[in-house]
């Protein structure tokens, strides 16, 4: 009975050791990934979102998402974080997120130039390795990273 118990109380701790460890995102921001209207290459900002819900962010457009967050996410939203990345700055922690009721990471990536540019990546949470999510930052736009294990969605 004594080790039942034991063995309980190990168990009830991993749990709950495993819902703490928040989901952290990084990215990687490839040479000549966002240039402006000079060439220059210029910093990127993303939009990290924790959302409870991905269909309202899939189908958003870029302009409703930068310009009216709020109403078009609504209630799905469980936070979200904006962020600038500097050119060729490789794994940089660009957010971190407790696991809250969230059920996806959404990030919306604002280029310079954003034509033929993949602008928005999501990732449900419960295919995350590592409570990682690595993204690239390259010239077609934004993806899951090479080096990050598992699928886009």
């Amino acid at each position: 009975m004594k080790n039942i118990c034991t063995a309980l109380i190990f168990a009830m701790m991993l749990i709950l050791i495993g819902c703490s460890t928040p989901i952290r995102i990084q990215a990687s921001n490839y040479d000549n990934s966002n240039l402006n209207n000079r060439n220059d290459n210029v910093p990127i900002t993303l939009v990290i979102y924790q959302l409870k819900d991905v269909n309202k962010f899939e189908y958003a457009s870029i302009q409703d998402l930068t310009m009216r967050e709020s109403v078009v996410l609504g209630r799905d939203n469980v936070d979200s974080v904006r962020i600038q990345v500097p050119p060729n700055e490789k794994d940089m922690l660009v957010a971190e997120f407790a696991k809250k009721e969230g059920k996806y990471i959404g990030i919306l990536a604002l280029f310079a130039n954003s034509q033929g540019k993949k602008q928005k990546f999501y990732k449900k949470l419960n295919k995350v390795f590592k409570n990682t999510i690595k993204i690239d930052i390259t010239q077609e736009g934004i993806a899951n990273s090479k080096n990050n294990r598992g699928t886009n969605n």
